[in-house]
């Protein structure tokens, strides 16, 4: 809204700067106001300027010249102010949108929050497993199209391996190397649900192990996320776990994810 009303004072602004104003100019009645009719001097076309009629009325010669640019004067100052007014609501603008973005973290807050750009690496090495697993014939790998769930979960094993041999290092580990073995171990459990997808393997989807997973923490844990007592111990935190894991078992409490619950239903 300010931001019109900058653009129409702007352009009051031009009008008065680009007219010559004769010695009599030419009010025209029209209610409470009056228009001044201001004469251009190149092209001698008339510009019809609305103003109110106590003022316009009294602009005669000089005189009249005088209040306009009086006019002009106060329209400059106030076109001033609304650009500041525009300006500190920029900024305030993009303080709040920080903020949002702070907000959106705000559920993992007390634990490591990894940065929102790692979510990004996360999804690229998601959409870099979706097109190693495409068809060969459209882009896909042909190598992968040849590895089967159990070919994938040994690659794993040997990943697995691997980073138990950085961890036993400790401080000794090569700089980023537990981490690039961490990122092999990440890339064969994407890879491993993705082929169990592609090859039929018991129903399973990146979104539902994720989904899978994600309920079965909850249900777990569920004090950690404002559910049920807090144990005071990790003995307690323990035998929690283990419980609701036994009732799983059972058939006591169901291991279906909600999202999944969801498809379902709308099927």
């Amino acid at each position: 809204m300010r931001g019109r009303q900058v653009d129409m004072l702007k352009v009051m602004l031009f009008l008065l700067l680009s007219v010559s104003v004769e010695t009599s100019p030419a009010f025209v009645s029209d209610g409470s106001f009056t228009r001044l009719l201001l004469r251009d001097g190149d092209s001698n076309r008339l510009v019809c300027c609305r103003t109110a009629r106590s003022c316009a009325m009294g602009m005669s010669g000089n005189h009249g010249m005088e209040q306009l640019q009086s006019r002009l004067r106060e329209m400059e100052e106030k076109c001033q102010r609304l650009e500041g007014e525009l300006s500190a609501a920029r900024e305030q603008m993009k303080m709040l949108e920080g903020e949002v973005r702070q907000a959106d973290l705000s559920h993992l807050s007390g634990h490591a929050v990894m940065q929102q750009q790692g979510y990004v690496e996360v999804k690229e090495l998601i959409d870099v497993v979706e097109a190693l697993t495409a068809c060969p014939s459209s882009g896909g790998c042909p190598w992968t199209a040849e590895q089967g769930a159990l070919d994938v979960l040994e690659h794993a094993h040997s990943e697995l391996r691997e980073i138990h041999e950085e961890l036993s290092l400790g401080s000794a580990s090569q700089h980023f190397a537990l981490q690039s073995e961490l990122g092999d171990l990440l890339f064969n459990a994407f890879l491993l649900v993705k082929i169990c997808e592609r090859d039929g393997i018991g129903g399973s989807t990146l979104a539902g192990a994720a989904a899978s997973a994600s309920a079965k923490i909850r249900r777990r844990a569920p004090f950690v996320f404002g559910e049920g007592a807090r144990p005071l111990t990790p003995e307690e935190a323990s035998a929690l776990w283990k419980s609701v894991k036994e009732q799983e078992k059972a058939g006591l409490i169901s291991t279906i994810p909600p999202t999944a619950l969801s498809d379902d239903n709308g099927l």
